[in-house]
């Protein structure tokens, strides 16, 4: 039916909008705060920082038995010991970065009303979204 109304412009689709529009009579206020909570469906297992480097050296020797692999042994000892942790960092990226849950805030407010000459709505919403 757009299709009909719009012509070869219609051909590629149309999308009507229709806005709302106010009423006459008192001023009527609405206002409206939602609360979610959500979390991943799935987390993803990693390995841990020794591991990864131990894997990662031995996939260098895999691949080329004289190649130069990133980390030295006293590097993965130092690691997996954790001393000098600002030298050998152990990080858990995946506790640092992602949280298990997170609480999502949502709060509209709409004025609406008008005389015989105008009419008015006004609506705003605002939106906290933390993310996991």
């Amino acid at each position: 039916m757009a299709t009909a109304l719009y012509g070869a412009r219609g051909a590629n689709g149309v999308i009507l909008v229709t806005t709302k529009e106010g009423r006459e009579g008192k001023m009527n206020f609405d206002l409206r705060f939602e609360n979610s909570f959500s979390s991943p469906t799935q987390r993803l297992e990693t390995a841990d920082p020794v591991t990864f480097m131990r894997m990662h050296n031995e996939a260098v020797k895999t691949r080329d038995p004289n190649g130069q692999t990133l980390y030295t042994d006293e590097q993965i000892t130092f690691t997996e010991m954790g001393l000098h942790r600002d030298i050998y960092p152990a990080t858990n990226w995946e506790e640092a970065m992602f949280k298990r849950m997170a609480i999502n805030n949502r709060l509209n407010l709409s004025f609406t009303g008008g005389g015989s000459v105008a009419r008015y709505y006004v609506a705003g919403s605002v939106t906290r979204d933390r993310g996991t």
